[in-house]
């Protein structure tokens, strides 16, 4: 009996790692349609280069952009109820980056234009990355 249970702990092992294994040498599948976005990594739009960038949109309340917000961005605000009325009005084929105060909101923005069908949507995160990134200068209305 005391060999039993080495050799019954040790089968449990092989079939969980053969498991794990297995499901790790499959090709994943997407779960949904949606367009990858994209993460703006460091230096990837250079302030020179504006055609890179597309449409900049800031995705915070209107509060928030009054306050200060990137030369050139219109506003959307993605917790607006017309959020999705708003989008809809863009062109789908066209670029476009967005940024919000941290990055939350700037990537629930591009989670739902990427399910709306856009194809070109860079989430640049929050507004002082955005910022640095794209070399914009700061202004108010």
């Amino acid at each position: 009996m005391a060999l039993f249970k080495p050799v019954t702990n040790l089968l449990f092992v092989g079939m969980v790692a053969g498991l794990v294994l297995a499901g790790c040498a499959s090709e994943p599948t997407p779960s949904t349609t949606e367009a990858p976005s994209t993460s703006m990594p460091a230096a990837s739009v250079s302030s020179t280069d504006q055609t890179d960038i597309g449409t900049l949109i800031d995705v915070r309340t209107p509060e928030e952009f009054s306050e200060g917000h990137l030369d050139g961005a219109i506003n959307l605000d993605v917790s607006a109820f017309s959020f999705a009325d708003e989008i809809a009005k863009l062109n789908k084929d066209d670029t476009y980056t967005v940024y919000c105060r941290s990055g939350s909101r700037s990537a629930q923005a591009v989670k739902q234009m990427n399910q709306a069908g856009f194809t070109h949507v860079v989430d640049a995160g929050g507004y002082d990355e955005a910022k640095m990134h794209l070399g914009l200068e700061t202004v108010t209305d």
